[in-house]
């Protein structure tokens, strides 16, 4: 983080992050907390949705969940994961689980119209509330998603590579490596209850954008008086 080295790497003069969390690991690794600014998340503006399924604890016992698959952008882990999908469900027929994959990898799913599995392509922020659990790679930020919104969710990580989620560490998610422990987990979720999740708790989601106006109208004010460049 110190240019006055020889031969040292360029840094920003800010570096932003748009959640508690980021700025807390930013904080933790040594970074100068002087030059790290929270901004809004714009893509994350904005409260969950007021039209999620039900609550899984409110569910009768044998009624079978509604499971979305959502899809990696890397086809190596993608394939990983479908191949521990179909494993799952030569033995688990009961289930019926849909795959929104990602823009960035399409996944081959079974024509047969019998098939266990079903796909979608509608954006994740119009389906998430038809569905009461998520399964996702260790990659994707629409599991993160899926957990501000309310869902349970369920993370695949077969531990051949670095757990890249944003959820780990999470105690109210679980990360599974097979087929059995994916049934495991999927049997305690129908009888569990969904916890209330506070999105702020990953990004900052004022929609006045406060923090995004400050830094704006900082730098403008800047502008007028030198004409120095800031790297943000």
């Amino acid at each position: 983080y110190d240019e006055s080295f020889l031969h040292s790497i360029p840094v920003p003069d800010f570096w932003s992050v748009n959640g508690l969390s980021q700025y807390e690991a930013y904080a933790n690794s040594g970074y100068p907390t002087d030059k790290i600014v929270k901004l809004e998340a714009l893509r994350d503006l904005g409260g969950k949705s007021t039209e999620l399924s039900n609550d899984l604890g409110e569910k009768p016992n044998n009624k079978v969940p509604k499971i979305l698959i959502v899809g990696e952008y890397d086809s190596i882990r993608m394939a990983s994961l479908m191949s521990v999908i179909e494993d799952f469900l030569l033995v688990n027929s009961q289930y019926h689980l849909t795959l929104k994959a990602h823009p960035a990898c399409a996944a081959v799913t079974s024509q047969n119209p019998d098939s266990a599995m079903s796909e979608i392509f509608e954006p994740l922020s119009e389906c998430l509330h038809k569905f009461d659990i998520v399964i996702a790679g260790n990659s994707t930020h629409a599991a993160l998603d899926a957990y501000i919104q309310g869902l349970q969710v369920i993370i695949y990580n077969d531990g051949d590579g670095f757990n890249l989620s944003p959820l780990r560490g999470n105690p109210n998610v679980t990360f599974i490596a097979n087929a059995k422990e994916l049934l495991t987990t999927l049997n305690l979720l129908k009888n569990s209850t969904l916890e209330e999740v506070e999105g702020e708790e990953f990004f900052f989601r004022d929609e006045s954008l406060p923090r995004w106006r400050g830094l704006l109208g900082s730098l403008a004010s800047r502008g007028n008086h030198d004409d120095t460049s800031r790297r943000v």
